[in-house]
């Protein structure tokens, strides 16, 4: 859902200030959206490789906690900043 204030139009600043906490947290959240993207791309690579069933399954799931932990850390900045 679209906030309602990015509906209006509003100068530059006007909108800075409504959403400077966002705004500051964008570059941390970018790296966070790569890190998941990597995490994601490295589980397919698995599903797709040679290993056991049991290796697979193995990796995966540490990897989808790695992911599960970065989502977990993010979440709260993004709260607060809305």
């Amino acid at each position: 859902m679209i906030p309602k204030n990015l509906l209006t139009k509003a100068s530059p600043k006007d909108f800075f200030d409504e959403n400077q906490g966002i705004m500051v947290q964008r570059a941390s959240l970018g790296r966070a959206n790569r890190k998941v993207a990597a995490i994601n791309a490295r589980i397919k690579q698995i599903k797709g490789g040679g290993l056991s069933a049991d290796e697979k399954r193995r990796q995966i799931d540490l990897l989808q906690l790695r992911k599960k932990q970065l989502i977990e850390r993010v979440i709260p900045a993004i709260e607060a900043a809305m």
